[in-house]
Formats: C-alpha cells, structure tokens, sequence
C-alpha cells in the first residue's frame, strides 16, 4: 500500500545551477558529456491508494487501448447534523436530487455525454482499521427481488466543469417522499446521526454507461438537497456529504492491453515487454521505475574523470497527450528497493519540458547527481531504483497519465552526464 509517503529528502542538495560550481580549480578543467550509459524503464502498479484522504470524488468511464477500461464511482455518507427546520403538517413535498459541484477538473473529452448512476448502499461504508478507504475498496448497493442493483437517480449530460458550478441528479420521488415523511413527522429515524446511518447507509454515484466518456471530479461540498413548499414559499433542506467518510473507486481492466500483465506491487513489467514504453497513471496507481544497471561499468574506466552533474531525462513520444489529456507540470522521484518498497524520496520534482509547437521534444528532467554517485560507489549486485509518480494529490484523486519512451524507442529517455577530466590539465 502507498499511504504516507513520509521519507528522507535525500535529494535536497540536488540543486540545478552552473555546471561543476561545487568545485574549486585554479585552471580550467576540461568538462565533457556522455549520454550512453545504460537505463531500463518498466512499470508498476501501486496495491492501494488511500482516497480517502482527498476532499474530491472523481467520477467516469474510458476505454483506453494502453491503460485499459478505466472507472471511478464515489462512495459517501450524509451528515445529518445541519437539518434544524422541519416541514410542517400543511407543507407538501418538491423534490429530490444531489446537487454535485465541479472542482474544475476533468480529463478525455467532455463533450461526450456521461451518465452518472446512483444508488443507495445496503452496507454502511466502514474505514479499514488503519483508518483509510482505498482505491479498491468496496460496498454492496442495494439489490432488488431478483437480486439486481437498482437505481434511484440517473442523469446523463456533457460536463462542464470550468463554465458551470455545479450539476443537479433528480432521485426518485418515492425516496423523496419517505423521506419528507420522516422529517415532517419528526422521526426518530432522523433525531440522531446513527439513526438516520441505519436508514440510510450510504450512496454510491457511478458511470452508467458502457462507452467512453470523460471523467469528471466534485468536491466533497456537493449536497443532498430536498425541496417542499410551505406557505407559499419554497424551503430547500441540505444534507452535506460527511467529511469523514467518502472515497473514490478506480480501477482498470487491462485485460488484452499491453499492460494485462500486470498483477502485483512487488512486480515490475519492463518497457521491452510493452513497445519500449512505459506507462504512469494517478487513480489506479501505475508508476514508472527507473533502473541503472550498468553505473559500476564506469568505476572499471582508466581515467581521472569525476562526475559533477547528472539528469534524467524522461521523453514523452509525440500524440500521447492533448488538450483533453494533459501532461502533468511534474512528477514526484521516489527511491526504490528490488520489491518497488519506497526507501527514500526527492525534495525536488522533476520538471515537465514541452515542445508546444512540434510535440517531438517534450520531456521531464530531474538533477540525480547524488543518487548516482551513490549508486557507483556501492559494491556487489544493486537492485535500487527510482520510481516517477504523480503528485501524491493528483495520484489519489485523477487519472492523468503519460507514456515514456525507453532507450530503444524512438523518443528516448536517456541519462545525461557531465564529467571533469583532470588528466588534460596535468
């Protein structure tokens, strides 16, 4: 599981500046650059992300040929405790519906129409005893007679997240009605939080259909809002999502895709297997591992040479990305053991770089001066890497991706490294 990333910042002296400042010479030195060093890109998969811990819900379905069938639906609690108005016995009952509000995000193509399900919860969602929801955890809906899950509000719609605020999903007027019924007899069903979370377990709000559409996010802002007329005016009654028990579900099937392989946090599917690409993405939790095989070759080099800087240098190929499918502006660098277990983590980010008028040069870049040197100097078989995530919140709460090219592809990633040779000044 990924939960807190709490690690060393063993790259904080990893500052970009002037090439070789740290050294102090009395005559110039000769610098020169070698890009032919061996690296290997593979992807993994993260076991869990905690999303929980966000205070969004992300919401859609896509069909992806690299990534899979991608779904997010979002599970939550109401709050009860900000109903103090109740209806009176002349008041007479509106409507429904769950008022969503857009955060702004979204990702594939919004002027697909999506339809967003929802359901009511036969099981009240509980945290794991670690107190975190995850990406894979789940709760049974309710079913009907013939044992199928049925629905008490449907809307289908193309989103706009930045031109408007939010949208509304009617729910079935016999919910509405119950539950007016109760608030205006005063129940006991809605005197305590309790009481009212055995009635009502809980939502989920789910991608109704079964093509591809683009993925949508709320904040945990959105409301349950019931309606009645009393006296000639409207009242309008909000129950506020629980800010302590919603999460979002993501998941893929990759099921005939290149990345159907993949199982298991521990394992590592290489870039060779894949088209020589490697692949990223937040929600279901893939990252891409960076191995340096080779770096003790260099040590076996008869030379005074001394390495002062080097950089990774991830290439994005050219039509992975869009305008409905951005890049990411940085990526978080993890250190990693053979099993992918997070044993240190950059204080830096690496750096998003794009060829906006060609796409043929787009890359991320991260000074890793001090991680190889420390490579180098290890003795005996080394199975440490570094890992490329998303941002830990755009990790737990998108599906932003991107593919990188390993050294055979044609957008390459390479290692660049800069050397003092000593020996020309003798």
């Amino acid at each position: 599981m990924m939960l807190a990333l709490i690690c060393a910042g063993i790259g904080a002296c990893e500052e970009s500046g002037e090439l070789g400042e740290e050294f102090i010479v009395k005559e110039p030195l000769n610098l020169y650059y070698m890009d032919t060093v061996s690296l290997q890109l593979s992807t993994v998969i993260f076991d869990s992300l905690p999303t929980s811990t966000t205070e969004e819900l992300l919401v859609g379905y896509h069909e992806d040929g690299a990534f899979g069938k991608i779904t997010a639906s979002a599970f939550f609690q109401l709050d009860l405790a900000s109903i103090s108005t109740y209806p009176g016995s002349r008041a007479a009952y509106e409507g429904l519906s769950l008022r969503m509000y857009y955060d702004g995000y979204s990702y594939y193509d919004t002027t697909q129409t999506i339809t967003l399900d929802v359901y009511q919860l036969a099981e009240a969602p509980a945290m794991h005893s670690d107190g975190y929801l995850y990406n894979t955890s789940s709760f049974q809906p309710q079913m009907d007679l013939a044992d199928t899950s049925t629905t008490v509000g449907s809307l289908s719609f193309s989103p706009q997240p930045n031109q408007k605020a939010y949208v509304d999903i009617p729910l079935d007027g016999w919910l509405g009605e119950e539950l007016f019924g109760l608030l205006q007899s005063k129940d006991d069903t809605i005197q305590t939080e309790a009481a009212f979370l055995e009635k009502y377990k809980g939502f989920l709000l789910s991608p109704g259909q079964q093509t591809s559409g683009p993925f949508v996010r709320f904040t945990t802002a959105s409301t349950l809002r019931l309606t009645y007329k009393e006296d000639g005016e409207v009242v309008e009654l909000l129950f506020p999502i629980d800010e302590s028990l919603h999460f979002s579900q993501i998941s893929s099937n990759r099921e005939g895709g290149p990345l159907a392989g993949l199982q298991q946090q521990k394992e590592a599917l290489a870039a060779s297997e894949t088209a020589n690409t490697a692949y990223l993405q937040g929600g279901v939790g893939l990252g891409i591992r960076v191995d340096f095989p080779y770096l003790q070759k260099l040590n076996e080099l008869q030379t005074n040479d001394v390495l002062s800087q080097a950089y990774l240098r991830l290439s994005i190929p050219r039509g992975t990305y869009s305008n409905s499918m951005p890049l990411p502006e940085t990526l978080t660098v993890y250190v990693v053991d053979g099993l992918n277990r997070i044993t240190g983590e950059y204080a830096t980010s690496m750096v998003k770089v794009e060829d906006k008028e060609f796409g043929d040069d787009t890359y991320y870049s991260i000074l890793i001066t001090d991680f190889i040197k420390s490579q180098k100097a290890l003795e005996g078989e080394n199975e440490n890497a570094l890992l490329l995530t998303l941002p830990t919140t755009s990790l737990y709460s998108t599906v932003n991706h991107l593919e990188a090219g390993n050294q055979q592809h044609q957008h390459k990633s390479i290692l660049d490294l800069y050397l003092l040779d000593y020996e020309t000044n003798n």
